[in-house]
């Protein structure tokens, strides 16, 4: 979460990062960062991990990035 914070707050750009897929916890990102989530890749996007923002289980990864 500290890698994911500093990384929008110098340079932003698209992350893509694991995500529990709990509408709470885009919401919380989003309050957060103004950061939401911009796509879900089909291809390369599966794989267990856990959840950048609040560490829960996680089976896929989404593309973060800020809306100008």
């Amino acid at each position: 979460w500290s890698d994911f914070l500093a990384f929008f707050a110098k340079k932003g750009g698209f992350a893509l990062a694991q995500w529990c897929g709990r509408a709470e916890c885009e919401a919380e990102i989003k309050a957060a960062t103004k950061v939401t989530i911009r796509c879900v890749p089909f291809e390369g996007s599966a794989g267990s991990g856990v959840c950048v923002h609040c560490g829960h289980p996680s089976q896929k990864k989404v593309v973060f990035a800020q809306s100008y």
